[in-house]
């Protein structure tokens, strides 16, 4: 059985204390009892508790023993995505934060057609990917924003990956050809829309640095192309 995972508490002495959002969830999604057990992340430190008492407004538990968290990916992986319909953009973000990304960026470029109205039930998915996957950061849900924004305030990268279904050189390719002497602490990666990027917004991008790459002969759906990307740079960095 899996042992469940709540993601905010207190800790008092040999105590653990859950109360507010996460106690509901406890209580009333994990249906948490006497004697079970749950891992409790605070911070980045995680610990296995076995719950003492359940009362009408907290959750207590007995810290057993400090848990080690699993390893973030060597290199931190910024996601810059086209914005998708509210369904495609769920599972990117659920998929992405189990893959390792430690921020998202939704961008609105020419052939976007939807708008984020629920910021909130974004960012219980991203939690709930936390919550399964066991992951040690959880990730930065950023406002979505116009193309030429996010230009000019680029997060700071040593590669920057643009994927365009015209582009002649496979993604594999892009990775080799980095230096062996280039330490790489920060890639960010941008996909487009469904529908895709234009041509002209490639070549903006490729003027602030990006290196474009392709994902083989089939054109993807956007969810298909964000986990197939992070699959092979996860796999190339030996973190799969």
């Amino acid at each position: 059985m899996t042992i469940p995972r709540i993601l905010e508490g207190q800790i008092l002495g040999n105590e653990a204390v859950i109360e507010g959002e996460e106690y509901h969830y406890a209580k009333s999604v994990l249906r948490l009892k006497k004697n079970e057990e749950f891992y409790l992340r605070i911070g980045e430190e995680e610990y296995l508790v076995k719950v003492t008492a359940i009362s009408s407004r907290e959750l207590r538990g007995e810290i057993i023993k400090e848990a080690p968290l699993k390893k973030d990916l060597s290199v931190k992986i910024i996601l810059a995505i086209g914005l998708p319909e509210k369904d495609t953009f769920s599972d990117v973000l659920y998929m992405a934060t189990e893959l390792g990304v430690q921020e998202f960026y939704p961008i609105i470029t020419e052939r976007v057609q939807y708008k984020i109205n629920n910021s909130k039930r974004y960012h219980k998915i991203i939690k709930e990917a936390i919550r399964v996957s066991g992951r040690k950061t959880i990730p930065v849900l950023h406002k979505p924003q116009q193309l030429r924004e996010f230009i000019i305030n680029l997060p700071e990268n040593d590669l920057f990956i643009v994927f365009y279904e015209e582009s002649q050189t496979p993604l594999r390719q892009v990775l080799r050809e980095v230096s062996p002497e280039v330490s790489l602490k920060k890639i960010v990666i941008f996909i487009g829309p469904e529908g895709g990027l234009e041509k002209k917004e490639v070549e903006l991008l490729k003027s602030i640095g990006a290196r474009e790459a392709n994902l083989g002969e089939v054109i993807f759906k956007v969810r298909t192309a964000v986990s197939a990307s992070l699959a092979i740079i996860a796999h190339h960095f030996n973190n799969l």
